[in-house]
C-alpha cells in the first residue's frame, strides 16, 4: 500500500470512529484496529501530517486528534459515496409517513419528526416562502460536543435567526441535494446541514434539511436526503 494510501485510510478511519464514539481518537487505537501495517511511529507521524494539513486536530484536554470541519469536507470530496441507496426499511419510514396523512402541510411536519427520531438529528423545513418548521432541536443538545454552557449559548442561535436563515434558503431554489459545512452552514460554524428541495404529489414544495453536528453521520443523512428528493421523480 503506497504512503497516501495508507494516511488515507488512517484518516478515514478517525473520522468513522470519531462519528462512532465522538471521543479523540489516538494513535493506538489507529495502530490496533486498522488494517494498514504500520509501526507506531509510523501512525503517529501521519497524524502529525494530516494535522499539518488542518484535517485533523488535537482538543486541549487529549492526546489523541479529532477531524476538523475542512477534513470533513475532504472527506466529502474525496471518499463520500453519493449514490449509496437508503436502506429500505428506513425508506418505507418515509413512504408510510407521506401516504398516511391526508394533509399536505401535517405530512411534512410528521415526516420531519419522524426523520429527527431516525437520524437523530434537528430537523428544518420551510412549507412555503414564509412558513418554516423545526423538530428534533434537542438531539443537537445531548450530543457530547454541545455539553458546555457557551456552545449551547451559541447554538440558541440558531433558533433565534431560524425564519431569516429559512427564507434565504428557501429563496435559493435548490435543484439537487446540498452539505454545507462549517463556515459554509448559514445556521452555525458548529454544525453541518443536509439539504434538499422536495415536492410531493399533494402539491407542497419547498426545501427540507437534516442539521447536526460537524460529527453527523454524512452517508446516512445525505442517503434520506437524496431519498426525499428523488421521492416524485
Amino acid at each position: 500500500m503506497k504512503v497516501n494510501d495508507r494516511k488515507n485510510a488512517l484518516f478515514q478511519a478517525i473520522i468513522k470512529e470519531y462519528t462512532k464514539t465522538a471521543k479523540p481518537v489516538g494513535s493506538e487505537f489507529l495502530v490496533e484496529k486498522c488494517n494498514v501495517k504500520c509501526s507506531p511511529a509510523t501512525v503517529r507521524n501521519y497524524m502529525v501530517d494530516l494535522e499539518e494539513e488542518g484535517l485533523i486536530t488535537q482538543p486541549h484536554t487529549s492526546a489523541g486528534r479529532i477531524p476538523t470541519a475542512k477534513g470533513y469536507q475532504y472527506f466529502l470530496d474525496h471518499f463520500f459515496q453519493v449514490d449509496l441507496p437508503l436502506p429500505s426499511k428506513l425508506s418505507q419510514v418515509i413512504i408510510d409517513v407521506i401516504k398516511k396523512e391526508k394533509n399536505p402541510e401535517q405530512a411534512v411536519k410528521d415526516l420531519g419528526k419522524g426523520i429527527a427520531e431516525m437520524a437523530q438529528e434537528a430537523i428544518v423545513i420551510s412549507l412555503a416562502e414564509n412558513s418554516f418548521y423545526y423538530t428534533g432541536i434537542s438531539h443537537l443538545f445531548h450530543k457530547p460536543e454541545f455539553k458546555d454552557f457557551e456552545t449551547i449559548y451559541n447554538l440558541s442561535e440558531i433558533i433565534d435567526h431560524f425564519d431569516d436563515v429559512m427564507a434565504e434558503l428557501h429563496k435559493k431554489e435548490l435543484k439537487d441535494p446540498q452539505i454545507f459545512i462549517g463556515e459554509k452552514n448559514p445556521f452555525h460554524t458548529d454544525c453541518s446541514l443536509v439539504v434538499t428541495p422536495y415536492k410531493f404529489t399533494h402539491g407542497l414544495a419547498g426545501v427540507f434539511g437534516i442539521l447536526g453536528p460537524l460529527r453527523m453521520d454524512y452517508q446516512l443523512n445525505y442517503s434520506i436526503i437524496k431519498y426525499i428528493n428523488n421521492f416524485n421523480k
